[in-house]
């Protein structure tokens, strides 16, 4: 425990510090805890009655407290329209592209680590790196960095996982995107997080993605966690370490907004985050699990100071998503009755975030060319002169995507915002309030959006293309919609992993769900079922046997079974169809596999990949309109065969012919920038002064001086 005479400080110097400046700090009986690199900055543990000689010292520039750090802790996917993305046919001038499912990016958590171990988080392919610091400063990449709290694991899954456990059910919000876990280390003697060691994990951020030197495309930070309540400090060490992270090196920080909502829900007192009020970050409320309200945790804005809003929402109550094992947050939900493995349902701020940085990583696929925009962050304090003309208020492209498509909701009391008479404009007009900034994101109208950016500054390379162009360009021309393909064949696919959960505890053995559910298309006669997967693997110390069940009717029955034996590796089968309706899969297993040299025994389950396809046969009349109805379902989509007569109908962006469309000059610095008529009055004057110069100087006058 600190002692009540010692004080925590981050001490910043004009210089990098050397031996004059450490030997002051020494002879002040300072101890030092870390030193900083990206912003010359040294944090320390010492009396507090020497703050005074610090003060004076002409070589510190800036000290500031180093605060404790607070942790802001399958629906959520489809609410924000997610799904919708993932399976929508994407027209360009290319081609017919992939989807869009956060494929190329990587999004790095500082949290309390990964449990790489998880099937929807594998180690070195899903999560590449998962380094910590052990407290020396010396990285070290591992397995499982979240061995006590459980906190970052659950974040991770909701930015990113594959749903492998779940049969894809519980994925996160970019499947296709790579994970990078970097944790921060806890002193012994306190047992707290400090704000300096989660600065040396942005600054581990900042060193592997600067321009030329980031190979794993690291793109956006996320971060559930702040220190400060407080409006935006630009002298403070976190906001120059997440501005240089933006401004040079283009990764987005998200931040989560706290989860202090109920001790002001009138707004009257600020209760938002210090880090997600600098207006480069992107701050995140926390909606209900459906999205239908703001939840009562929530952090507010102090009524009236936009400035310090939560900028957009998403999903925060009761998320499902990883669980790391035998650690505080899966112990907990153990005991409270959740008897899964590998998911566990939390609430916070903590949970809203990765969501949102999910979309940024569906963001940076859709449109690679993002980068610091014009526009400024909302302001109405007392100093507008000074915000509107710092660059460092400024926003980036993918904030601006992400206001620009959030769905804003009334102000009403069931929407979680109780003061009716308190929401105000942002830029464009939009409407915005302290609870839920400008509303809860929409992954479908984004990604339309940043498909419609890209596609603009594609077609006008010297245009200046900026996000209000691709705003009036996706609403005037129709760019997402649906198309209708006359098909003779239609299919449903989707990949899991089946795990039979051994905890070495003498429990009974646990079989995760693998339920998954396809709707078959009306006018289908016959489908083929596959399943595909590796009986031996010699890598993994492992051999066994999977098979399929189908329940056609939904009476809870099985009507079909796949082959079970040791040694298979694909079971097919060919099952008539006797109408529409929606058939229940699972998947059954048997099978041994022994621990690794050298492994945790805490991995030894059985475990095996594997890929499930129905193709279905079009001979009828009908027409099935197919679209993703949630996670748990695989709605027939893919498209084989032009030829038949069967109408399928699905969700998709068509950037093909975009063309820039024009508006009216607009003021796009946001709620508080320069008035558009003073520039009309100061444009008018000057004229008005030229003619009055050219005239006396035709008259042989002295004009103006």
């Amino acid at each position: 425990m600190q002692d009540p005479d010692e004080i925590r400080l981050i001490i910043h110097f004009t210089d990098q510090p050397a031996g004059s400046e450490l030997d002051l700090l020494e002879d002040l009986g300072f101890e030092i805890c870390r030193t900083f690199h990206v912003v010359p900055a040294i944090s320390v543990l010492g009396p507090a009655n020497t703050l005074t000689q610090l003060v004076k010292d002409p070589r510190i520039a800036y000290i500031e407290h180093n605060d404790p750090v607070v942790l802001d802790m399958e629906m959520g996917t489809k609410v924000i329209n997610a799904t919708k993305v993932w399976s929508s046919i994407i027209e360009s001038s290319s081609g017919v592209d992939a989807p869009v499912d956060g494929s190329g990016v990587t999004v790095c958590v500082v949290d309390t680590g990964i449990d790489a171990g998880h099937p929807d988080l594998d180690y070195h392919s899903k999560t590449i790196m998962n380094v910590y610091d052990p407290g020396d400063g010396r990285w070290t990449d591992a397995e499982n960095t979240d061995t006590n709290y459980g906190h970052g694991t659950h974040v991770a899954g909701t930015v990113a996982g594959n749903g492998d456990a779940s049969a894809g059910a519980r994925r996160g919000v970019a499947p296709g995107a790579n994970l990078i876990g970097i944790t921060v280390s806890i002193p012994e003697e306190v047992q707290t997080p400090y704000e300096d060691g989660y600065v040396q994990g942005l600054e581990w951020v900042y060193d592997h993605s600067r321009p030329g030197a980031n190979p794993h495309n690291i793109r956006c930070v996320t971060n559930s966690w702040h220190s400060t309540v407080a409006e935006y400090d630009p002298d403070s060490l976190l906001t120059k370490t997440i501005e240089k992270l933006t401004f040079e090196n283009n990764v987005i920080s998200t931040w989560s907004a706290g989860n202090d909502g109920r001790d002001d829900p009138e707004g009257n007192e600020l209760t938002t985050s210090g880090q997600g009020n600098a207006p480069v970050a992107i701050m995140v409320a926390a909606y209900e699990r459906d999205g239908s309200a703001v939840t009562d945790f929530s952090s507010r804005g102090r009524v009236g100071a936009n400035h310090t809003y939560p900028d957009i929402g998403a999903p925060g109550r009761s998320i499902w998503s990883c669980s790391a094992r035998r650690t505080v947050i899966s112990g907990a939900s153990y005991v409270g009755g959740n008897k899964n493995p590998y998911y566990l349902a939390i609430s916070g701020t903590s949970m809203s975030t990765p969501h949102v940085a999910g979309l940024v990583a569906l963001l940076w696929q859709a449109c690679p060319s993002m980068s610091m925009s014009h526009m400024h962050e909302d302001y109405s304090g007392d100093d507008p002169e000074w915000w509107y003309s710092d660059p460092r208020t400024r926003i980036h492209d993918a904030e601006w995507l992400l206001e620009a498509s959030a769905r804003f909701l009334p102000p009403t009391e069931e929407s979680g915002n109780v003061a009716e008479d308190t929401n105000t404009t942002g830029w464009w007009g939009k409407p915005i309030d302290y609870v839920q900034g400008y509303g809860i994101v929409d992954a479908r109208r984004a990604v339309g959006l940043a498909l419609t950016l890209q596609a603009l500054r594609d077609r006008y390379p010297d245009g200046n293309i900026s996000v209000g162009d691709a705003i009036r360009t996706y609403d005037g021309q129709d760019v997402a919609g649906f198309s209708t393909v006359n098909v003779s064949r239609c299919s449903a696919a989707w990949s899991g992993e089946f795990s039979r959960y051994n905890d070495q505890t003498g429990n009974p053995l646990s079989r995760v769900n693998q339920t998954k559910y396809v709707s078959v298309p009306e006018g289908a006669t016959r489908a083929t079922v596959s399943l595909k997967f590796s009986g031996i693997d010699l890598d993994e110390f492992r051999a066994g046997d999977l098979a399929f069940t189908i329940d056609m009717d939904g009476d809870g029955g099985i009507d079909v079974r796949s082959d079970l034996s040791i040694g298979g590796g694909q079971d097919v089968a060919v099952v008539d169809v006797t109408g529409p309706g929606t058939w229940t899969f699972g998947i059954e297993g048997m099978g041994v596999r022994l621990p690794r040299p050298l492994q945790d025994i805490n991995y030894v389950e059985l475990r095996m990949e594997y890929e499930m396809s129905v193709m279905f046969d079009m001979g009828g009349e009908g027409n099935h309109t197919a679209h993703p109805r949630d996670a748990y379902y695989a709605p027939a989509m893919a498209v084989q065969g032009a030829d038949g007569d069967y109408p399928l109908e699905l969700l998709r962006y068509d950037t093909r012919r975009v063309t820039l469309v024009e508006g009216e000059v607009v003021d796009e610095e946001g709620t508080g920038g320069f008035p558009w008529w003073i520039v009309v009055v100061l444009v008018g004057v000057a004229v008005v002064l030229t003619g009055y110069v050219v005239y006396r100087k035709k008259k042989g006058g002295k004009g103006i001086t």
